[in-house]
């Protein structure tokens, strides 16, 4: 697939080469498929229909469908594809119980965990609250929440997490699996494991690179302890993502920084972190971006990111709160959260098969017998928002030469993504 954008509905170009398929799928958008050139079959729902030059092809939402290559030249189609949320709300109640499903394993939908720093606002309560998620203990402004409370970071994660679960129950929301991740067993464990193989990846290794430090106290700066201008849209930001554009930084590239704690002006300096050379992967993303789907947004923040010169982003901070890489040059730093994320859905994975061990299957758990994995008794689950909360950015006390001034202390928000997902008619 390839995209065409600044259509008004989202639109591409689709291949499929002689004798192949394309995956079976479905999704909660309308979608149209017109064919240009080729001959071939569409499965929908099971059901075949021969389709050439000239067909269109209605899929309406949550119908499976999936176009074949019978003849000997590629298969060209124009694909269309558009939200009405009233017909896939009637779609979805619809037949559910006799549609037919592509393949016969599990799917499971992560949603991003929220940071147990806080009860949820309504941001977060917009959903999507499904499937597998947790909270996400090892954010440090649970440690921001914990000092301004006199209380420890663990005594924090748990008592939010428990207020969010509490908060979700009444929402009669109950996602399958929650992770509470300081409270789990075996999630520590199971993380410093993992991280091995991401050190060892491409583009990631020990490196040397600038950083900020409290000038009082000489404390690393990262994430909620710092803030100033974003460099992508000179608004005001913490530490480490920019929750209005969207685009990372590495404290360090802020314009006018400013400590937290104090408001003055950090000490610069460097320090060594396990990075990621992320623009060793631009032609990668690039192809990903032109298999289509993508939302706009997100491509064009990849073409502000990879604009820059270079960007190596640390997934190792020097901090007491969260989880310590085993690997040796990283002694006193945490694996960072977003990376962390990763995991966290595999671990989620895995705990959630433990609870189907035995039952036959998700197909035969009760909405009520869903997993939580804690040393407590929480219930339900949660989202969390794609950026942390629930907190300010200080306020960069001049501009940048040339620049924009940005903007003071704001409320931070949550930032949200929306997915696409579609049923068929040959007409």
């Amino acid at each position: 697939m390839s995209s065409i954008a600044g259509l008004g509905t989202g639109a591409g170009w689709g291949r499929v080469v002689p004798a192949g398929r394309s995956d079976a799928h479905q999704h909660d958008e309308t979608e149209v498929f017109i064919i240009v050139k080729g001959t071939g079959e569409l499965v929908v729902d099971g059901e075949r229909t021969p389709v050439g030059p000239g067909t269109v092809a209605v899929f309406e939402p949550f119908e499976t469908h999936v176009v074949e290559n019978t003849g000997t030249e590629d298969l060209l189609f124009f694909d269309l594809y558009w939200r009405d949320p009233a017909l896939a709300a009637r779609a979805a109640g619809a037949g559910a119980a006799q549609r037919r499903r592509f393949g016969q394993r599990p799917v499971f939908v992560f949603s991003t965990p929220p940071t147990p720093n806080g009860d949820l606002h309504l941001g977060h309560l917009s959903g999507p609250y499904l499937g597998l998620t947790g909270s996400d203990d090892y954010q440090s402004y649970v440690v921001d929440r914990a000092q301004r409370d006199g209380r420890e970071p663990a005594e924090t994660a748990a008592h939010f997490s428990a207020e969010i679960a509490a908060t979700l129950a009444l929402m009669d929301i109950r996602p399958d699996q929650y992770t509470a991740t300081d409270a789990d067993a075996t999630y520590r464990d199971g993380l410093r494991a993992f991280f091995p193989r991401v050190a060892a990846s491409e583009g990631v290794a020990l490196r040397e690179g600038p950083a900020l430090f409290d000038a009082e106290t000489g404390d690393y700066l990262y994430e909620v302890g710092v803030g100033g201008a974003c460099p992508g849209c000179w608004e005001g930001t913490n530490g480490n993502i920019c929750e209005e554009c969207g685009e990372p930084n590495v404290c360090a590239d802020l314009a006018d920084p400013r400590t937290r704690r104090s408001g003055e002006a950090p000490r610069r300096g460097e320090a060594a972190r396990y990075s990621l050379a992320l623009h060793g992967f631009a032609d990668a993303v690039a192809a990903h971006h032109g298999l289509g789907r993508v939302p706009e947004r997100l491509r064009e923040l990849a073409h502000r990111v990879f604009a820059r010169p270079e960007l190596d982003l640390p997934l190792t901070h020097p901090s007491g709160w969260g989880v310590p890489p085993a690997e040796a040059g990283a002694e006193g730093q945490v694996i960072w959260v977003w990376p962390e994320m990763a995991y966290g859905f595999l671990h989620g994975i895995e705990a959630l098969g433990g609870a189907w061990a035995g039952t036959g299957g998700p197909g035969s758990r009760s909405r009520t017998g869903r997993s939580c994995t804690s040393s407590g008794t929480t219930t339900a689950s949660t989202t969390r928002c794609s950026t942390p909360c629930c907190t300010s950015s200080p306020t960069p006390a001049g501009n940048a030469p040339g620049r924009r001034p940005p903007t003071g202390p704001r409320p931070r928000r949550c930032a949200r993504s929306s997915g696409r997902s579609g049923r068929a008619l040959v007409r």
